[in-house]
């Protein structure tokens, strides 16, 4: 936790800087779109589920839910930015 305190307060410097020097009175934020979406839907035994979303993860993509049905029916969703 620590560790990212520093570049948060950085971004909000550099947020305030920029807003400071831009002649409007608001800057528009965009949500962020994936790029794509993962989505499986199976039967997992947990050394298997962390494995997938570990490879995903290796790829780049993001963990957004990971719900279970019926114990090892498995519902796994991931995104890449």
């Amino acid at each position: 936790m620590k560790n990212y305190i520093l570049p948060f307060l950085l971004g909000i410097f550099i947020t305030i800087s920029i807003n400071a020097a831009v002649d409007s009175r608001e800057i528009i934020v965009k949500p962020a779109t994936p790029i794509s979406v993962a989505a499986t839907d199976r039967y997992y035994t947990d050394g298997d589920r962390s494995a997938y979303i570990l490879t995903m993860v290796r790829k780049g993509y993001i963990l957004k839910s990971c719900t279970s049905e019926y114990g090892c029916h498995w519902t796994i969703v991931m995104e890449k930015y």
